[in-house]
């Protein structure tokens, strides 16, 4: 992005420098009215790796099945220094976001 900014991008001069990141779509496996959804702040309390999170979607919000990423309800970005912490990190991010649909 930098570089198509005409800017100069800043890059680590040691690999020890680079940080690992994970990020996640989420959305729900049925479509209907969103009961509930953890905060920003409470997924962040459970889950201390994640360090952005991005809530499209608030409780009484009508939400369609999770088929694309057109029917997101956020996505969570997060710290995961080696690529075999991603799916333990995932997995305690969607039990933390308690995410509740009410199908009717």
């Amino acid at each position: 992005i930098h570089l198509a900014l005409g800017e100069r991008p800043h890059l680590p001069a040691r690999m020890e420098e680079c940080r690992g990141a994970g990020s996640l779509v989420f959305g729900s496996p049925t479509g209907g009215t969103l009961v509930h959804l953890c905060s920003a702040a409470e997924l962040r309390n459970h889950v201390p790796e994640v360090f952005a999170v991005t809530l499209v979607k608030q409780p009484g919000d009508r939400v369609e099945p999770f088929e694309h990423n057109g029917n997101l309800v956020g996505f969570v970005l997060f710290d995961c220094p080696h690529a075999d912490e991603y799916e333990r990190l995932t997995e305690k991010i969607h039990a933390a976001l308690a995410l509740d649909v009410d199908p009717g």
